[in-house]
């Protein structure tokens, strides 16, 4: 098992309940959280010198930048990151563009604290 000791999360999720009930489960597994809810504030944070261990984004967006935006800022800018890709629709037209990214953990909504812990277990 990975020690999260000390690992941050940058939380991207624009569903407040279900941002508040993540960025809770994540703090109660040892992570330190950082939280928002669009893609363009992710990017910021991303960009600037936050440290940031793992990056847990939704696909679905609002505004002009996307989960799958926020992924490619986090290869750009950081490319050491971990990357964690959670929606309820992972299938359809844009399958073949997640397919096109490279060491993303996808994690399917619903999910479970186990399957969470595991896909980040992944991630690290």
């Amino acid at each position: 098992m990975t020690s999260v000791a000390g690992k941050s999360i940058l939380l991207v999720e624009d569903d407040k309940l279900v941002g508040a009930a993540l960025k809770e489960m994540l703090s109660a597994l040892g992570y330190s959280v950082i939280d928002v809810e669009d893609g363009k504030s992710a990017t910021e944070i991303i960009e600037s010198t936050s440290p940031i261990d793992v990056l847990l984004t939704d696909l679905a967006l609002p505004g002009s930048i996307s989960g799958i935006g926020v992924v490619r800022s986090a290869v750009a800018h950081r490319p050491g990151i971990r990357k964690v890709l959670m929606s309820g629709f992972l299938a359809g037209d844009r399958s073949e563009e997640i397919g096109q990214l490279d060491n993303v953990t996808l994690l399917p909504k619903p999910f479970t604290l186990r399957q969470l812990r595991a896909a980040l277990q992944d991630a690290l």
